[in-house]
């Protein structure tokens, strides 16, 4: 019984770490996107763009860059587009110098972002300058457009930066000095671009999609009073589009670590809608949305104003933006446990201003909240000991008959007060807090590329030297050794491979993580020991 609760725990273990390994695999290849090209599409709601037939990248003569402080925006003139939003506190690299483009038109992201009135797409703007930038005594810039459509009616498009922040506003404006009524609605969208990459036989596209089922999550979201937080991948917007009105909320595409989102103003009614097209180069998917109809009868004017979102997905800057916004930290289906351990990490780490101390200290918290229930299972585990020989004893007195052997056994649990299953509680308790502390690692961008000490410099990254997953792989093996001895030569061959398979395993998984599971199994030893010390066989 003793030696079948070391293998249930240890593949408990297994399969946790396994799926989990599967997935962070996944998470490493959704960030390996790459070609050269962009078809230009539009959607049916909004309406076309310059180049709908071709493929087309933004000339730099069309575009204006705008510098914040945090990021950098650039801002195609033709439609009023944003192109780019780089995050330059955030490096795409740990120590590298090119900023997180959350959107843009690199072979990193094909992810542009519009707001503004039907029918203004295929306006050129015209602006003052073709550089701004928010100084040190700025509180806010504006950045105006204006244009005129081929029947004469004006567009204006006003951005509003804000020192200090990563959202700002696009009012659009229209202004009808024709002798014709303007018809329109506000629409906010997202498009994504993925492409077919001809050099492999699967296409861009392919690994994409495959690439976001089980990560955590990638692709469109939206909020509603009716429907609260719903996500969308980009898998479910091959299956089926969305086609709803709701009052407020916004919608969203989601990356790890960051988020770009719409946020209408006002609590305005909107049609939510979803799109995706197939073009010879890939596929557009297209998320937004539509304002009321509105009618600008000549000579009147009309505006209609969005918050727009590009940066990290982090608790305390989504909470001022919009409401439910914060809910696309994606920590799976462990998220009050995971939102808990977090809150934890957090606090301790404005104490101790080192993340690995602090999932150090945690691991402690945890392991000491659950002192008294390993104690009594460390317990059971060294009385199984003491009663080892007295068990091989009743096989050789009993020999083949398994009734009477199991009769006795219950007897001798019982007499002795030891419960055979007992052990497997400090393996079963560990799981749920391994895999919520997986998802903080990969999801909160506060310990993205955050270093630890010596050699590890990002705890969200693999060990580099395999320092750690070695040590974990020997703190299992000496812990195996403070148990009983399987009786079946084969299940003791499994017992010592899953400590092997194991350290090959989390050799690929976050330092974070790898830091928990040999702090962990350290202070189950110390536990371990010094309750044997007590209750298990005494030397002679």
């Amino acid at each position: 019984m003793n030696q079948t609760r070391q293998f249930i725990g240890y593949l408990i273990i297994f399969l946790a770490a396994s799926m989990m390994w599967q997935s962070w695999q996944q998470q490493e290849e959704s960030q390996e996107k790459a070609n050269k090209s962009l078809p230009e599409s539009a959607s049916s709601h909004v309406g076309s763009v310059a180049g709908t037939t071709s493929i087309e990248v933004s000339p730099k003569d069309r575009i204006i860059e705008v510098s914040t402080g945090l990021t950098n925006i650039n801002i195609d003139l033709q439609g009023g587009r944003i192109v780019a939003a780089d995050l330059l506190e955030y490096k795409e690299q740990k120590n590298g110098l090119k900023p997180v483009s959350f959107i843009g038109q690199d072979k990193k992201s094909y992810l542009t972002s519009q707001f503004g009135m039907t029918g203004d797409t295929k306006v050129l703007f015209k602006s003052n300058y073709k550089k701004y930038s928010l100084s040190p005594n700025q509180e806010e810039l504006k950045v105006v457009l204006t244009g005129t459509n081929s029947t004469g009616v004006d567009f204006v498009k006003t951005f509003t930066f804000y020192k200090g922040k990563y959202h700002f506003m696009v009012e659009g404006s229209v202004k009808n000095s024709t002798d014709h009524a303007y018809n329109g609605h506000p629409y906010s969208q997202f498009r994504q671009f993925v492409m077919d990459d001809p050099s492999t036989g699967k296409s861009l596209y392919q690994r994409f999609v495959s690439a976001t089922r089980f990560n955590t999550f990638t692709g469109v979201s939206y909020y509603s009073t009716q429907d609260s937080y719903v996500k969308l991948s980009y898998k479910d917007m091959d299956e089926k589009q969305i086609d709803k009105n709701f009052v407020g909320g916004w919608v969203a595409v989601q990356k790890p670590y960051f988020l770009g989102a719409w946020v209408p103003q006002n609590n305005q009614a909107h049609h939510l809608y979803t799109d995706q097209k197939l073009y010879s180069e890939g596929k557009v998917y297209t998320a937004g949305m539509l304002g009321k109809q509105v009618v600008v009868a000549p000579g009147e004017e009309f505006s209609s104003s969005s918050v727009f979102y590009s940066g990290p997905e982090v608790t305390s800057i989504l909470k001022g933006v919009a409401k439910g916004l914060d809910l696309t930290i994606d920590y799976g289906w462990l998220w009050m446990l995971s939102n808990s351990l977090f809150w934890l990490l957090d606090n301790i780490h404005k104490v101790v201003q080192n993340w690995g101390l602090a999932i150090i200290l945690v691991t402690c918290a945890i392991k000491g909240a659950f002192y008294k229930m390993s104690e009594s299972s460390y317990i059971s585990i060294s009385k199984m000991k003491k009663i080892q020989p007295r068990l091989e004893a009743l096989k050789k007195l009993h020999g083949d008959d398994r009734e009477k052997l199991g009769v006795a056994t219950r007897e001798l649990f019982l007499q002795e007060k030891v419960n055979p299953l007992g052990g497997c509680l400090p393996v079963v308790i560990q799981i749920p807090f391994f895999i919520a502390l997986y998802y903080v690692l990969i999801e909160s961008v506060q310990l993205r590329h955050a270093p630890f000490a010596l050699w590890i410099q990002d705890l969200s990254a693999p060990d580099p030297y395999f320092v750690l997953p070695i040590l974990m792989g020997l703190s299992m093996l000496y812990q195996q050794s403070l148990n009983p001895k399987p009786e079946d030569p084969i299940q003791e061959k499994m017992m010592y491979f899953f400590p092997v398979f194991l350290t090959v395993l989390f050799s690929s998984f976050p330092a974070g993580l790898v830091l928990y599971w040999v702090t962990n199994n350290l202070l189950s030893i110390w536990q371990q020991t010094h309750v044997a010390k007590r209750f298990g066989p005494k030397s002679s």
